[in-house]
């Protein structure tokens, strides 16, 4: 799946990215 920055609002990504490091966290440390 290709996704583009301007697909996104300023900082969407960089904010999923951080929930997705805090779940993954949570699961496996």
């Amino acid at each position: 799946m290709t996704l583009a920055r301007t697909d996104f609002p300023p900082g969407f990504l960089f904010g999923a990215a951080t929930a997705a490091y805090q779940i993954e966290g949570a699961r496996f440390g």
